[in-house]
């Protein structure tokens, strides 16, 4: 399981780290850095959660590598995120997503087919998509990898995004013409 991104409050990091504390079989890397990073490595430290790892910024075919390889890539915001990239990257590299449900983040996870959402903020709700992502069958967890591969080709690709800037132009240019 992977967190990429800034450390700090509204990214619902803390609740992250206090849903895997019931988990610690289950690795958790930590990437990025931020205004938490110290409090919440010592948190982890005095906790003696060895399955949290924090490995600092990362970026380029490393971070990819990282999330590529990671099972599940975890959003817990709670704030209003539009559209988060870090689920675009995730997505693209077919690496499914643990989200929460605020802001746009629901309208892009498609639950048990790219990933699973919980309630933003709330420990609890996370722990049970935890447990439902370990009793998924091979089958099924490979079939969200591709499906998130899937969403990314067909929402996010260039031409995708050529198309939605030619509409956008193409009514620019109409309303002007009025």
């Amino acid at each position: 399981y992977l967190y990429y991104g800034r450390l700090s409050r509204e990214k619902g990091i803390r609740t992250l780290i206090k849903a895997f504390e019931n988990f610690p079989s289950l690795s958790l890397w930590i990437i990025g850095d931020g205004p938490l990073r110290q409090e919440l490595e010592q948190y982890c430290q005095n906790k003696g959660l060895e399955n949290i790892v924090f490995k600092g910024y990362m970026a380029g075919d490393t971070l990819y590598g990282a999330v590529h390889n990671a099972k599940f890539v975890c959003v817990p915001s709670e704030w209003y995120e539009n559209n988060p990239m870090t689920i675009v990257e995730s997505y693209a590299l077919g690496t499914p997503v643990i989200g929460a449900r605020i802001g746009g983040i629901p309208e892009i996870i498609e639950v048990d087919k790219t990933g699973l959402i919980f309630n933003s903020g709330d420990e609890d709700s996370l722990k049970s998509v935890l447990e439902k992502s370990l009793g998924l069958s091979q089958e099924e967890y490979e079939n969200m990898r591709a499906n998130a591969k899937a969403f990314a080709q067909i929402h996010f690709s260039k031409e995708q995004h050529l198309k939605s800037l030619e509409v956008f132009y193409k009514t620019i240019i109409d309303n002007y013409k009025r």
